[in-house]
């Protein structure tokens, strides 16, 4: 039998699937090892000086000679829930299992079978300081202080920032004060600071930007991408330039046709482009293309609620660009087709009623509705629903949801009026379960500085 039939065969005995079942990204139900106890018999383990496992002789079981082999253990170790704590569990029943778990091979392998990574949680800008919005439920709920990130030294510092958005497990920050990017790996704690081009220098506060990664997770490399307005010139200019990590320098300065004022909305990656709304002024959305290193301008659709409160830009059908649009009960996603003669129109993908699944008071009467947050790396949206008459002190329920699934989950924790940008990553790693070893201390990790 050849490595996949085995495989296979092994996953059958263990009541695994083959292949991933649709699950939410966030909402997979919290697997304990002792779920396999009826269906793999697995002898007494114990390390030996050169860190191999060791079986005790005459208790060895036909699945226990299966789990012998790496290649096949990495495999069924891929196959678990995403769910930090369990990955952390299977790390420790011996040397070998959390060596496994530890490798950027099986990193790599979440991501090839489970596609999207889990939503840990949300980013915001609050004063000083980056702050994290944890998710998850317990024993998976990681502390906002592992993750967050003091931006201004200390309190004399009164720096312009803020949180571009994020991407393939970093976040980006701009500091319009300093003219510069930090970009920084909340996992490992990892920062890098790129200072701004130099024609940027002075239109710093006109500037939006995007980080991008490597989504299959095989390189730490990373670029950047800057754009801006600056009217200087008569009417104006629109410009990008590109970064990348592996030269450390930026590219040349791209203009747009026509210039147009961006907004201050996180960007979306779709494919090899990146789309930004521009202002309500310009009506539209601002296109980049990497490959071509270009900047174009794509028309928005006349709908109702698309006001930039309302809606976001998400990854479309066969790979268009889409649009959500949320105003309750009405959750609405939109696909831009382009014909062969090269016509774009904007097409109604559905239309989802939220009353059934957001599961609000049956006697409350929801009043304003908001589009937080939407991330790609996992194509989920943060939604939140006022109560009407909306008041200051009044009630704010607050949604992730996953798009393609509709699944929902309520998210607890202080929620503004806040731009939010959801963090999504496979938490599997060396530096990963080093932390996923300190989630039910009592005591958080300070605060990193930027």
């Amino acid at each position: 039998m050849d490595a996949g039939g085995e495989t296979a065969a092994v996953l059958h005995r263990l009541g695994l699937p083959l292949r991933p079942r649709p699950t939410p990204v966030s909402l997979a139900p919290y697997l304990p090892l002792h779920h396999f106890s009826s269906k793999l018999t697995i002898s007494p383990l114990h390390a030996s000086d050169e860190g191999d496992d060791e079986t005790t002789p005459g208790l060895i079981s036909p699945a226990t000679e299966v789990l012998g082999k790496d290649d096949l253990l990495a495999e069924i170790l891929g196959r678990l829930p995403l769910q930090p704590s369990l990955i952390l569990h299977a790390s420790i029943v011996s040397k070998r299992w959390g060596r496994l778990a530890a490798s950027a091979a099986f990193c790599r392998r979440l991501r090839d079978h489970h596609g999207r990574p889990l939503v840990l949680g949300a980013f915001e800008r609050d004063g000083k300081k980056l702050l994290f919005i944890p998710a998850l439920d317990s024993p998976d709920r990681i502390p906002a202080e592992r993750f967050s990130l003091q931006v201004c030294a200390d309190e004399a510092t009164n720096d312009h920032w803020g949180v571009l958005g994020c991407r393939h497990g970093r976040v980006v920050i701009i500091n319009r004060t300093r003219c510069q990017l930090v970009v920084f790996d909340p996992v490992s704690g990892d920062r890098c600071i790129v200072a701004f081009p130099p024609d940027f220098d002075q239109h710093a506060y006109n500037a939006n930007g995007a980080l991008i990664g490597d989504e299959q997770l095989r390189s730490s490399a990373f670029q950047l991408v800057l754009v801006g307005f600056s009217a200087n010139d008569g009417a104006g200019v629109t410009a990008a330039r590109f970064y990348s990590s592996e030269t450390g320098e930026w590219g040349e300065l791209i203009a747009a046709a026509r210039p147009c004022a961006v907004g201050h909305l996180p960007c979306t990656l779709i494919g090899k482009r990146l789309y930004w709304w521009l202002t309500e002024r310009d009506h539209g959305i601002l296109e980049f293309n990497m490959e071509t290193k270009s900047l174009g301008v794509i028309t928005k659709p006349s709908i109702e609620n698309i006001h930039s409160c309302r809606s976001r830009i998400i990854n479309g059908e066969d790979g268009s660009v889409g649009l959500v649009v949320f105003s309750y009960p009405s959750l609405q996603m939109w696909d831009r087709k382009v014909s062969d003669r090269g016509v774009a129109t904007w097409v109604l993908r559905k239309t989802v009623d939220m009353r059934g699944k957001l599961a609000l008071p049956s006697s409350m009467e929801a009043g304003k509705s908001t589009i937080l947050g939407y991330t790609e790396d996992a194509d989920a949206v943060i939604i939140s629903v006022h109560t009407f008459p909306w008041v200051q002190n009044g009630d704010v329920y607050v949604f992730l949801v996953q798009l393609d699934l509709m699944q929902c989950k309520k998210l607890h924790g202080s929620f503004m009026e806040n731009s939010y940008h959801p963090y999504a990553n496979f938490y599997a790693g060396p530096t990963a379960l080093k932390l996923l070893g300190r989630l039910d201390s009592d005591r958080d990790a300070a605060v990193p500085q930027a």
